[in-house]
């Protein structure tokens, strides 16, 4: 029986400490990660590479995730989309709302739950 094939997953988060704590995390959990901290670094990436998952922080300046989100929805419509936020509210409506494939991910977060939020990712 074959290995399962590898998931590649790419993290956007401005917080240096997130994005390394991430791909440890992903790591373990046998994907191949990269981490980026922009919205601009992350679309050029989804042009670059075909990505199983994209994890991307509510909350980040210069593009926030909202409108990373938007931008990623028009360039990579079935593109799974987490959501990471430190927020206690939920993520705005809008985000999970569309119909696209999107979950929310909540900070700070175990290697069990970015597990779960994965393998639902994936599978839908």
């Amino acid at each position: 029986m074959a290995a399962p094939q590898q998931k590649h997953i790419l993290i956007v988060d401005d917080d240096p400490v997130i994005r390394t704590v991430t791909v440890e995390m992903l790591k373990r959990l046998n994907c191949r990660a990269r981490a980026v901290d922009s919205g601009e670094a992350a679309l050029a990436a989804i042009r670059d590479q075909d990505w199983n998952v994209i994890l991307i922080d509510l909350a980040m300046p210069d593009m926030s995730g909202v409108q990373l989100y938007s931008a990623v929805r028009a360039a990579c419509p079935s593109l799974p989309v987490v959501i990471m936020t430190g927020l206690t509210t939920s993520a705005p409506d809008a985000l999970v709302a569309d119909g696209s494939p999107t979950w929310l991910l909540y900070k700070p977060f175990s290697v069990g739950e970015l597990d779960a939020v994965l393998a639902r990712a994936v599978s839908d």
